[in-house]
């Protein structure tokens, strides 16, 4: 994909982070999926052929109950749910297709994730059980969940048309689905955005600089500037925090980028750190985690008092974390480098010294 990176690391799973979304999750660029006749991917093949297993981080009302993810332990890609901490991963999906990438909306009771299918991706969504399967997006297209509201109401995704001349440089948009309107409810949002979890608005950027909102709240979707400029990488759950990265200067294109904050409550753009991609989390003393450095180090900032501190309990390849529904805590996975399939989930809360594990999936 062009304008939608992905972290490219071969013989492992690789978690994108949605809530940043497969947007920018890692800055990195990976080269395009395997085609197919048509045009389309085959990322089950690119997996077993040494490649990575492309998903989203785990979503969960918390760190101890309702998580999702997806494993390639099973079908060619499945969606499993462990109900409380503790317990066995439930699997939730038994057909033969790619399923990835879950986001679950805790309000709403549905879960919302990829399944690729003779080379298209499509977004479908269920009932936190499995059951009413329902496909919501259709077409030649490459469709990837960015973001869902906890009401389960609005969905963010990221769109690449599939075109039978494509050679995998593909250019890819943003869109907003709200599938509680009886008039198709789907629009443009930019290359990049990111929705508040309280659904009452979308920042997105068409350039990568200017970052405008869309208040979904205002009947006629009123748009408006501000003055964050970058990439947008997320919204904080009490919507006081914009999470913004722009091009370091003297860095690779795919490089490091400076991370900064967007206080909507006081109008300040703070510069935070350089990194790959943060989100913010806790409140309302807020905390941010941040992956930073060669390797990816997980690194934690306390907002009230601008400390920070590396994280040292992650022992593989650890991704950017997800944050979850109660907004009190992240989630993110760490896998050993020897195995395909194996890897812990983690989780952390604001109270929290290190991330705890969660459970083991092999």
């Amino acid at each position: 994909m062009a304008m939608k990176p992905r972290m490219k690391l071969v013989g492992a799973i690789v978690f994108a982070t949605v809530g940043l979304g497969i947007t920018a999750a890692i800055l990195l660029v990976m080269p395009a999926l395997p085609l197919i006749g048509g045009g389309g991917e085959d990322s089950w093949k690119h997996f077993t052929s040494g490649g990575m297993f492309v998903t989203a981080s785990p979503s969960g009302r918390s760190i101890h109950e309702n998580v999702y993810f997806a494993s390639p332990s099973t079908g060619h890609g499945d969606i499993y749910t462990l109900v409380k901490a503790g317990d066995s991963p439930v699997r939730l999906t038994t057909s033969t297709d790619f399923e990835a990438s879950p986001l679950f909306a805790a309000t709403g009771d549905k879960v919302v994730f990829s399944k690729e299918e003779g080379g298209l991706r499509h977004i479908w969504s269920m009932k936190g059980d499995g059951s009413k399967l329902t496909q919501l997006t259709f077409g030649r297209v490459l469709d990837d969940p960015v973001q869902l509201s906890t009401d389960g109401r609005y969905l963010l995704f990221s769109r690449s048309i599939v075109s039978p001349f494509d050679h995998g440089g593909r250019v890819t948009s943003d869109k907003l689905l709200d599938m509680e309107s009886d008039a198709g409810g789907l629009q443009d949002v930019g290359i990049a955005a990111v929705m508040s979890v309280r659904r009452d608005v979308v920042v997105y950027t068409e350039d990568l600089d200017t970052l405008r909102t869309l208040k979904l709240s205002d009947e006629r979707d009123a748009k408006m500037d501000i003055s964050a400029h970058g990439m947008p990488l997320q919204i904080s759950r009490d919507g006081r925090y914009l999470v913004t990265s722009r091009p370091k200067a003297g860095a690779t294109p795919y490089g490091e980028r400076e991370i900064w904050l967007w206080d909507f409550q006081e109008q300040i753009d703070t510069h935070l750190d350089d990194g790959w991609a943060a989100i913010v989390f806790g409140g309302p003393e807020h905390k941010a985690v941040a992956l930073k450095g060669v390797d990816k180090d997980l690194i934690l900032y306390d907002l009230s008092d601008g400390s920070q501190r590396r994280l040292t309990s992650s022992r593989g390849f650890t991704t950017m974390p997800q944050v979850t529904n109660d907004g009190k805590g992240f989630l993110l996975v760490d896998f050993v480098r020897s195995g395909q399939s194996e890897f812990r989930i983690l989780g952390m809360t604001s109270a929290d010294t290190e991330p705890q594990t969660i459970t083991v999936v092999k």
